[in-house]
């Protein structure tokens, strides 16, 4: 006998030994249920309480409470002004492609404050005849951000920086082996821009900064000095940025 059909078996029997107990069981008169007890004349019935529905808990982003912020940018660079007085900084650079790596403390939703460093490829032009050129320029930035926060698709955001920059050319071929640098402090920056939530803890967005400085000293060969005609220069820059908020 298989063990499906050994428990079939069990079961019957055990149902027919229940049945036939039942049988000679005497049956005892079931007891009236009792009485229920009568309202005082002029009571009311209890209302019953209605179940009243709670509202989940909002959620909350990351940027409701302070922490850390890292971002990065990619942008492209416009030059305007001079280098110095008499030398306009568009005669050799035509523009720039700037890598920015951030790191901020967000003490509220909207104000974080931080360091900038970037780096930024430079595109030269008018370079001697049979010579290669080639520039760079850094930036590092002491910056503080405003964000709107309006709980809208894009978050607008408004920020400041200042800090030093050196700009670095290469020239070599022709019969001419030459480099230099031109840096300063003092270097001011206005940013605006807009984020999109593009995950739980990450936004991006389109940006523009508008910077201002003055060179202040010049190097070359190992000897550096001071830049007796200093003049304005710009950097306007267009490129989008990215931020983890921790």
């Amino acid at each position: 006998m298989t063990p499906i059909l050994r428990c079939c078996v069990a079961a019957l029997a055990v149902a027919f030994i229940g049945t036939a107990a039942t049988a000679n069981a005497e049956t005892a008169p079931e007891a009236a249920p009792p009485a229920e007890e009568a309202a005082p004349a002029g009571a009311t019935a209890a209302p019953i309480p209605t179940p009243v529905a709670t509202a989940a808990p909002v959620g909350q982003r990351v940027t409701d409470q302070p922490g850390f912020s890292l971002g990065a940018r990619l942008a492209y660079a416009l030059p305007m002004g001079s280098l110095e007085q008499g030398q306009t900084l568009s005669d050799g650079i035509s523009g720039g492609i700037p890598i920015t790596i951030e790191a901020a403390y967000r003490f509220t939703p909207n104000l974080s404050a931080g360091l900038a460093g970037q780096y930024a490829y430079m595109l030269t032009k008018n370079c001697d005849t049979g010579a290669s050129c080639s520039a760079s320029d850094y930036q590092i930035l002491l910056e503080a951000i405003y964000n709107v926060r309006m709980g809208s698709t894009i978050d607008p955001w408004f920020g400041l920086g200042v800090g030093y920059e050196r700009l670095s050319l290469t020239e070599s071929g022709g019969g001419l082996d030459a480099s230099g640098s031109v840096s300063g402090w003092g270097l001011a920056t206005v940013q605006v821009g807009g984020d999109f939530a593009a995950a739980p803890q990450v936004d991006v967005g389109p940006f523009v900064s508008f910077s201002v400085g003055k060179y202040g000293s010049a190097s070359s060969g190992g000897n550096s000095a001071d830049i007796p005609s200093t003049a304005f220069h710009e950097w306007l820059q267009i490129g989008v940025r990215g931020t983890f908020n921790l």
